[in-house]
């Protein structure tokens, strides 16, 4: 292919050092292997650069690269399919282990249920039988009982005529007047109110929201300072930027929009454009040299 052709030429260093492309991912290019190359759009992406910054037509590369990836795509599904058969079935054969158990278990529970409430039921009868042997009172004990309650009933009526007298003998002699007390009401002690509690007032945070509004297609390519984890796609409409992570953004060219809040900024730049978002969630476009630095070596 005559296009890489010239790209070897120059070489992979000096490609890398130009546009700051990791090494691997050049040599992946120029050696057109792209088994190296899972990531779809990365590798696009990275191509564009190529095609832009040395004015070359790499679509016939693009072109044996997907139909690489169909015919590979074609050979993992079919192993896929294979490896979730074998696993399907042994799933089976587990499941009907596990169920056999499970049933065995049950019957266990059951008969040792059924011999534990055929004991208990003799016991219960057993203990019934001797609460029945038990002979009722003779009818001797029942006419002394008559007696003694004929006896407590009339020691009750004496009882009763005695309170009576008494009451009437109390009500006859209290004719003693009790003094009266009177309490001054105004000497009661004030009630001491509590202030009402001051309203506090509560501060409303403006959320901060950054649109990146590509003009056309566009590759960007994000490195998470926190966790170093990099990501990269391509996008035709506005992408969202995430303030709650720190990172650095690169685009593949700088034709595009910045919507910050309500300050809107427009680029129309051919080279590729960088930016910073800050542990605070501050949006910024940086140089080359504080990307570089931002990132600790990592790029693209």
């Amino acid at each position: 292919m005559e296009e890489i052709e010239k790209l070897k030429v120059i070489g992979a260093k000096e490609i890398s050092k130009k546009t700051h492309m990791a090494l691997n991912k050049i040599e992946a290019i120029l050696e057109m292997a792209y088994g190296n190359l899972e990531d779809k759009a990365t590798t696009i992406g990275l191509i564009q650069i190529l095609e832009r910054e040395y004015h070359l037509d790499l679509h016939q590369w693009c072109q044996e690269y997907e139909k690489f990836w169909e015919e590979h795509k074609s050979n993992s599904e079919k192993m896929e399919a294979n490896i979730n058969f074998k696993i399907s079935h042994e799933t089976m054969q587990e499941n009907d282990n596990k169920k056999s158990i499970i049933v065995v278990a049950i019957v266990i529970v059951l008969v040792a249920l059924g011999i534990y409430l055929y004991f208990n039921f003799h016991n219960l009868q057993d203990t019934i039988t001797e609460k029945e042997t038990i002979s009722t009172p003779k009818p001797e004990s029942t006419l002394e009982n008559s007696q003694e309650e004929g006896i407590i009933k009339e020691e009750a009526k004496s009882i009763e005529t005695n309170a009576t007298l008494e009451m009437q003998e109390n009500n006859a002699t209290q004719e003693i007047l009790e003094p009266n007390v009177n309490l001054d009401s105004s000497a009661s002690t004030p009630i001491n109110e509590l202030p009402a509690p001051q309203a506090i007032q509560e501060e409303i945070k403006i959320q901060k929201e950054v649109e990146i509004v590509p003009f056309s297609q566009m590759w960007v390519g994000i490195i998470y300072l926190d966790t170093k984890e990099k990501t990269s796609f391509l996008i035709n409409e506005p992408l969202k930027v995430d303030l709650k992570r720190p990172q650095t953004i690169i685009t593949g060219h700088g034709m595009l929009e910045i919507q910050n809040n309500d300050n809107t900024e427009k680029y129309n730049l051919a080279g590729r454009m960088r930016f910073f978002v800050d542990e605070d969630g501050n949006f910024s476009s940086i140089s080359i040299e504080q990307y570089n630095r931002y990132n600790g070596g990592l790029g693209w």
